[in-house]
């Protein structure tokens, strides 16, 4: 027991040694500091604009390694070097749409060549003013994909079985077509449809054709030609046949035939 007290008295006494130095410390700092501030203090004018005339040091942080802080001023946001990369990136989807759209109308024009030509050959072009003649294909290429590719591809279809038709009964194959042609060949075409669908795409794809020659006014909207597919729409015209309605007869013969105990989901 003895033993034991001498063990707490010894081990309180040294909390408290412990305790008393570091107040010592907390003490002695607090004193250097108030030194610090009095040195200061008794700096002369001259050794004071020495002291703020030092260069600002950039802080590092351990994150950058050694470096200093990325800077967020506006001067570096519009840099002619950061304007540059970004000009240059928003330039790179811009050139390859236009290379994409290159591609495409060349792959038009070398499908339906033979149609084209007879378009290019038209006084419109063939006459195109030779100061903007630098324009002349750009202009053309532009005109030809004012819609879209499928729209495109069965218009020109369309138009290479209408010179097709020409060519067969002896007539001139050139822009503009007289009206009573493209209705004859219309009234022709319509005689072997099914659907008057078939008339509505032969006048939109010859319509068409004739605007890229800047063809005003529009043989397709003469009136000879417009009752001719008024007519023919009408003749080829299928009304949808609504379905019979569900009665009350029908309900209660499936009631009947599925409601016995020898029916099962298998016969549904």
């Amino acid at each position: 027991m003895r033993v034991y007290l001498a063990r707490l008295i010894i081990a309180f006494f040294e909390a408290c040694q412990m305790i008393s130095a570091t107040s010592a410390r907390h003490q002695d700092i607090g004193h250097e500091n108030v030194l610090c501030i009095d040195d200061s203090t008794s700096l002369s004018g001259v050794e004071q604009e020495q002291i703020h005339s030092v260069p600002h040091t950039p802080t590092t942080t351990p994150a950058y390694h050694g470096k200093s802080l990325p800077s967020t001023s506006h001067f570096h946001s519009f840099h002619p070097q950061h304007i540059q990369q970004s000009s240059q990136q928003n330039q790179a989807p811009v050139q390859a749409l236009q290379f994409e759209h290159s591609a495409r109308v060349t792959q038009i024009q070398d499908k339906f060549d033979d149609v084209l030509q007879i378009v290019l050959r038209h006084s419109f072009w063939s006459e195109f003013p030779q100061q903007i003649q630098g324009f002349k294909m750009r202009t053309f290429r532009d005109m030809l994909t004012a819609k879209a590719d499928g729209t495109i591809t069965c218009y020109l279809y369309k138009c290479r079985e209408f010179f097709s038709w020409l060519k067969k009964l002896n007539l001139p194959v050139k822009l503009p077509v007289r009206e009573e042609f493209i209705a004859t060949f219309i009234v022709d075409k319509a005689s072997v449809s099914t659907s008057d669908s078939t008339i509505i795409t032969l006048a939109s794809a010859i319509k068409w054709l004739h605007s890229l020659v800047n063809c005003n006014p529009n043989p397709v909207d003469t009136s000879i030609v417009q009752n001719v597919v008024v007519s023919q729409k009408r003749n080829l015209h299928k009304p949808p046949q609504q379905k019979e309605p569900i009665s009350f007869e029908i309900v209660q013969s499936i009631a009947h035939f599925f409601g016995n105990p020898n029916c099962n989901l298998m016969q549904l």
